[in-house]
């Protein structure tokens, strides 16, 4: 039986595959990973182990983290979400805690969905 997660994590494989211009066949070839069980996973059937995990997100270019963005409003944004962490991975710890409480602010001050 697929669960969510495995869906939605196979979804963004697909999606970052596609994104990179890679068929299934390739991606595969550079996880050392059969294209059909490649297949599965972007279908929710199967998952990866941590090891062939390290491979996909080097060879889609990806962090690892934007591998569980599920929220589809993320996919509009994923670039600039990568350029603030870049930005971020740079800045001394003085510079990392004020962008921090500036970004923390904005967000708590955005209206509670109910």
């Amino acid at each position: 039986m697929k669960s969510k997660l495995k869906k939605d994590f196979g979804n963004r494989i697909k999606y970052f595959r596609n994104r990179q211009g890679y068929t299934q066949e390739q991606l595969a070839e550079m996880i050392d990973l059969q294209p059909n069980s490649l297949g599965y996973v972007e279908n929710g059937k199967n998952s990866l182990s941590f090891d062939r995990f390290e491979k996909l997100i080097k060879a889609l270019n990806v962090e690892a983290y934007q591998m569980f963005l599920f929220d589809n409003r993320d996919e509009a944004n994923i670039d600039k979400i990568n350029e603030i962490v870049n930005i971020a991975k740079t800045l001394n710890k003085r510079d990392l805690d004020l962008a921090y409480r500036i970004i923390f602010e904005i967000g708590s001050n955005k209206p509670k969905k109910s």
